[in-house]
């Protein structure tokens, strides 16, 4: 649960990256 959790975390970390670096 817990290493879903944080794959889950670091997907949604990239993603607000590579919505920030498209702004």
């Amino acid at each position: 649960m817990i290493g879903v959790s944080r794959r889950l975390a670091g997907f949604f970390t990239q993603l607000v990256f590579c919505f920030l670096n498209i702004i």
